[in-house]
């Protein structure tokens, strides 16, 4: 079993201390295998900001799988933006945009969706898609794999209409014919559980898509802060949403998933 935790939209700078702490604490009880963060450590991609969101990370208990989200991009500031967009992240916490993790039965990529014209959107170019078929096409059934975006692939009205990344559709038929089982995206401040296969006619697999709400940021969207502990045990998956109580992280809900043939079945958790 892999034990997979997803935190998102940690906005330092705009952030809970005492519920940062809290996560801390609750991951050093649970012992994670890797903790993916799907993008927005930062509020305004100041260097303090970074260094800060750097620092947490540092204290995490596990080895950490990081993507940038669209409050990383030096938006403020038109020429970095438009010349060294993600600069300060690449200084401050990774230099590179695509990170793989490997362990003996999951891989998981860092897509990184962020554009510096298409930052509320988001968009996968035609490199990231073959670079995807590079590292995931050629693995066994055996294999669970797991692409990590700031961005939803599949488009939403939960918090008003948002739509899918630009190129969502053909990144779908990549992740679909390279046999991906779990998508993790934050962006929205909002937990949700979709499918692929519902968005997209031509996708056959199921492609679990799990949101994070938001993980320490004050700005919520009427939910707690939260992240998702995944415990991944082909062909099931239990998924527990941990939200703040106010001094401490406890489960807030729990599902669990079974992958059936092609499809992914949920039953009580």
């Amino acid at each position: 079993m892999t034990r997979l935790v997803h935190v998102s939209d940690l906005h330092f700078g705009r952030h809970d201390p005492a519920v940062a702490d809290a996560l801390l604490r609750d991951l050093e009880r649970l012992r994670p295998d890797v903790v993916a963060i799907s993008g927005d450590l930062t509020q305004r991609a100041r260097t303090a900001q970074f260094l800060a969101a750097r620092a947490w990370i540092d204290r995490l208990p596990c080895p950490a799988l990081v993507v940038p989200g669209n409050h990383d991009l030096a938006t403020a500031d038109l020429f970095r933006r438009f010349v060294r967009p993600l600069a300060r992240y690449r200084a401050h916490v990774q230099d590179d945009l695509s990170p793989v993790h490997r362990a003996a039965d999951l891989v998981m990529l860092g897509l990184t969706t962020v554009r510096r014209t298409r930052w509320i959107e988001g968009r996968v170019g035609d490199d990231q898609i073959r670079w995807i078929e590079d590292q995931l096409c050629a693995l066994g059934d055996g294999v669970f794999k797991v692409i990590v975006s700031h961005h939803s692939l599949v488009p939403t009205n939960l918090i008003g209409l948002r739509p899918a990344v630009r190129r969502a559709a053909r990144t779908a038929d990549t992740l679909d014919a390279c046999g991906v089982d779990l998508l993790l995206a934050g962006h929205l401040h909002v937990h949700h559980v979709d499918d692929v296969r519902e968005h997209f006619g031509t996708v056959r697999r199921s492609i679990l898509v799990v949101q994070s709400g938001t993980s320490l940021s004050v700005r919520r969207r009427g939910e707690a802060n939260s992240y998702n502990v995944l415990d991944v045990r082909p062909p099931e998956l239990l998924l527990e949403v941990r939200g703040f109580d106010g001094g401490a992280f406890t489960r807030h809900r729990a599902a669990r998933y079974a992958k059936v043939g092609d499809r992914w079945r949920s039953a009580a958790a």
